[in-house]
């Protein structure tokens, strides 16, 4: 229970003091003492008490869902947040992970690719059919839509990640270890001029099994950086940019 009672102490005192927006992360079979706990059913509590402030996944592991469990996921969490949130993925890179979930490590790229165009796929399209791994779709139609969609954040460490963001999403969600100058060198790599850069500040938070009221455990803050992709200060989801 302290988990989750210090994650909304730690949003309502960013939602009262002005802070923007507020994205939560995803691992499995954390190590060590990390209680992190999932993404999609805390950022549907938060959402209860978030304000104005948007929220989002920053990211979602999207290799190890089913695409259509994504899609209806990511549409209804949009639906919660009233049209304020933002969709992030990445390609993930934990061993463990992977093998837990049955997914080829090797092939994660391409199935990568293959699920988010999925996705979308199932927002904008009546019908939709595919066969792939792990998923297969003849003719069907998903009710649960956003419109527009959530804008797509894109986390990329390497040359290829950058290319990809830069065919795929609205945003490049630059890891946490990299400064803003080293970020803009890589702008020339994503084919496009990124239409602003912006910092953000992501706070970890390690909780232990100690109760509420117990000593202080201090939150670690590191900045980290997104670039908006769009040149017309709209990204490609057709909703104001919420690179923050």
């Amino acid at each position: 229970m302290s988990a989750l009672d210090e994650q909304l102490a730690m949003m309502r005192h960013a939602r009262d003091r002005g802070w923007d927006s507020l994205l939560t992360g995803q691992h499995y079979l954390n190590e060590g003492d990390n209680q992190q706990l999932q993404a999609v059913p805390l950022l549907a509590r938060l959402a209860t008490e978030a304000g104005e402030m948007t929220l989002g996944l920053g990211i979602l592991l999207l290799n190890l869902h089913n695409p259509v469990y994504t899609a209806e996921t990511v549409a209804s969490l949009d639906v919660i947040a009233r049209g304020n949130f933002i969709f992030g993925v990445g390609l993930g890179y934990r061993d463990i992970e992977f093998d837990a979930f049955g997914v080829p490590k090797g092939e994660r790229s391409k199935q990568f690719e293959e699920y988010l165009t999925l996705v979308q796929r199932l927002w904008t399209e009546d019908r939709v059919s595919y066969t792939g791994p792990g998923c297969r779709l003849d003719n069907v139609h998903m009710n649960i839509r956003s419109k527009p969609r959530p804008p797509l954040w894109m986390a990329a460490n390497n040359d290829p990640a950058l290319k990809r963001a830069a065919s795929m999403a609205d945003t490049w969600f630059v890891n946490p270890h990299a400064t803003l100058d080293r970020a803009r060198e890589h702008a020339p790599h994503l084919g496009r001029a990124p239409a602003r850069a912006a910092p953000s500040v992501a706070t970890h938070h390690r909780v232990s099994a100690e109760p509420v009221g117990g000593p202080c455990r201090s939150p670690r803050s590191r900045r980290s950086f997104c670039l908006q992709l769009s040149d017309a200060g709209h990204d490609a989801s057709g909703r104001d940019p919420s690179c923050i």
